[in-house]
């Protein structure tokens, strides 16, 4: 509490500060440290790579937001910064057209990736291609999933199966999210389209 209500005129100290309360595990107090610096942060690619981390632990979606977009302003080929970019836009399900382009360099990169896999199925989603979304998550080998990217990969196949009118095979894949790895903008989303499903079959 202590340090993160100290003032840190000391630009380097701060950033070095941050880091480390990042790697202890308190995101919240790397947060209030770093938003101190925010003033004279603006060309800092560190700088917003630290804040995008904390707001990700905190799962503050909109400080995410704000972080990953200066991070990626300032370094747009860099492989990692596109990945939380394209992440952070698809938990908005914000501008479908750039999303799919970021999706298609990413997994061109690195085909074997599964999250690049996954984050390109929820991107054609964005586009309205639920059918092409299907076939690509159902290439995907579950065995492998952690649990997090387990439960986005059935948030995807909730999405796509609800796109194409199979309710029960939406219901079927909604049971398997588990809302503890999802983002609170995932969360409402995934709430309000099942008040809109039809009843579960035999309900």
């Amino acid at each position: 509490q202590k340090v993160a209500g100290a003032r840190f005129e000391n630009r380097a100290l701060g950033l070095t500060t941050a880091r480390n309360l990042l790697r202890l595990g308190d995101p919240g107090a790397a947060r209030d440290v770093l938003l101190k610096l925010e003033p004279t942060a603006e060309g800092d690619f560190t700088y917003w790579n630290f804040l995008f981390a904390a707001a990700n632990e905190l799962k503050d979606t909109d400080l995410m937001l704000s972080s990953i977009t200066q991070a990626y302003k300032l370094r747009p080929n860099d492989v990692p910064t596109m990945n939380n970019y394209a992440a952070t836009l698809l938990i908005h399900r914000l501008r479908p057209d750039e999303i799919i382009k970021l999706t298609v360099q990413l997994r061109a990169r690195d085909p074997r990736s599964l999250a690049a896999t996954i984050n390109h199925a929820f991107a054609l989603l964005l586009n309205q291609r639920a059918g092409e979304a299907e076939a690509l998550l159902k290439t995907v080998d579950l065995n492998k999933l952690i649990p997090a990217h387990a439960s986005l990969y059935h948030l995807g196949l909730f999405d796509a199966y609800t796109a194409q009118q199979k309710f029960d095979a939406a219901w079927h894949a909604s049971d398997k999210i588990k809302l503890e790895h999802l983002y609170p903008n995932q969360v409402k989303w995934l709430e309000e389209t099942r008040r809109r499903l039809p009843p579960r079959a035999g309900a």
